[in-house]
């Protein structure tokens, strides 16, 4: 739970930095991560996955 914590954090404070390619890959450890504990945090996974489409991250 701290590390989900921890990556959303990273991820605002590249996006602040300007850094989306960091914000990125702060985000694809996020699904990573609700997908291997699974619920309550895979309940947002739909809204990661709107981050990475609005960022068009690749």
């Amino acid at each position: 739970m701290a590390g989900f914590g921890r990556e959303l954090m990273a991820a605002n404070d590249c996006i602040n930095k300007n850094d989306v390619a960091m914000a990125c890959k702060h985000w694809r450890i996020l699904l990573a991560v609700a997908d291997r504990l699974g619920r309550p945090l895979s309940e947002y996974r739909a809204d990661v996955e709107d981050l990475i489409e609005h960022h068009n991250c690749k």
